[in-house]
């Protein structure tokens, strides 16, 4: 796969931050994990960033209703 066709994720491990291209985020937080050497891959925070055709993706607070 290229980088066209895969989503863009940041990820978070102990104040340290990471862009990484995935297809999933399963597969981005694991890479992710790896990279950051984490004890556990559930520790590494992930957030959608940007979707294969460029859009990007914008995370907003839920609101009480």
């Amino acid at each position: 796969m290229s980088t066209s066709e895969l989503y863009e994720y940041v990820t978070f491990y102990r104040g340290e931050k990471l862009k990484v291209y995935a297809a999933s985020s399963y597969v981005a937080q694991q890479k992710a994990a790896n990279i950051f050497r984490a004890g556990r891959v559930c520790d590494v925070s992930i957030f959608l960033y940007e979707r294969p055709d460029g859009s990007r993706v914008i995370h907003t607070p839920a609101q009480n209703f």
